[in-house]
Formats: C-alpha cells, structure tokens, sequence
C-alpha cells in the first residue's frame, strides 16, 4: 500500500476495504488524523486498530507521561527532543563530577570525549533534518550544544590538572 497524499478532512465511517488507496498526511499534525482513519470498530464496543504493512506509525516518548513525537535522528534514542536534551545534560553533570574527582584513567577521558562527540553530533543531525520544532526547542539544542561543548572543556582542563600533579608528584 502506498501513501502519498494528505488526508481529507472528513473521513468515512466505513470501514475501508483491505488494499485501500490511504492518503498520507502532510504534516506532522496530520498524523493523528491519519491514525483515526485506520481505526474501525471491530463491534459491541471494542475498538481495534488495523494494521497495515507501508504505514510508518511516529514513535512516541519512552519517558514517563510524554506523549511527544519522536524525530527520526532520535529513533535509536526513543527519546524527544527536549527529554534527549535534558538527558544529556544530565550525563554532562555526571561526567564533570567524576573528572572533577580527578582519578579518570587516560581510557575513561576517552571514553567521554567520545560520549560527547557522539551526543553533539547526534543532536546537530537532528536539529538539521527538517524536523518542525519551536523557537524554544531551537533555543535549548544551541544551549545543550554549549553545555556539551563546556563539559569537553572542563573535562580537558581536569586532565591537564591530573597529569601535571601527576609529574610534580611522581
């Protein structure tokens, strides 16, 4: 079955034939008009979905009570745009504090720079991919972009720290 077309706005109580011709929706908000036409009543009550093979469903939020759309670049992530944010600057905090401590080994730096690397490029796909998103979303990708970028710099800092007490010392 293909779809490509946008949705009319009124949609026929009847249930459709198998191998019918469904219209794409356009918009991303024309989604949920989208899945209200495969939805047919199966009788006294119970409502089942039909399932057809073509029709890429958005994914939703794995976090608690967030029913946002998932943007492609964050499929892997099962995450939104602002629950991917807030998790990375999490994972930045956590990063700081434990190369704060300075007790990292050369392969943990590593390991975070490339966590850093990876987050960053990730979200800037995402940002870049056409993906509709508000002034406020656009706002809190540049400022976890900056926060990613203050981590490396903080992380590099306590590992120049590290090895320098390290020649004093030893």
């Amino acid at each position: 079955m293909y779809l490509d077309a946008p949705l009319p706005v009124a949609v026929s109580s009847r249930p459709m034939a198998l191998g019918a011709w469904i219209p794409a929706p356009a918009l991303l908000s024309d989604w949920k008009q989208a899945m209200g036409a495969l939805w047919n009543s199966g009788g006294e009550g119970v409502t089942k979905k039909e399932v057809r093979p073509g029709v890429s469903v958005p994914e939703t939020c794995t976090a608690k009570g967030c029913k946002i759309g998932v943007p492609t670049g964050l499929a892997a992530e099962h995450m939104c745009i602002l629950h991917f944010t807030l998790f990375i600057e999490q994972e930045c905090a956590e990063m700081r504090r434990e190369s704060a401590l300075g007790k990292n080994s050369h392969e943990r730096h590593n390991e975070f720079m490339v966590k850093i690397a990876t987050r960053g490029e990730t979200l800037v796909k995402t940002a870049t991919s056409g993906y509709p998103m508000t002034d406020e979303i656009k706002a809190r990708i540049l400022s976890t972009l900056l926060t990613l970028m203050n981590c490396r710099e903080n992380i590099d800092r306590a590992a120049m720290r590290q090895s320098a007490l390290r020649r004093f010392v030893g």
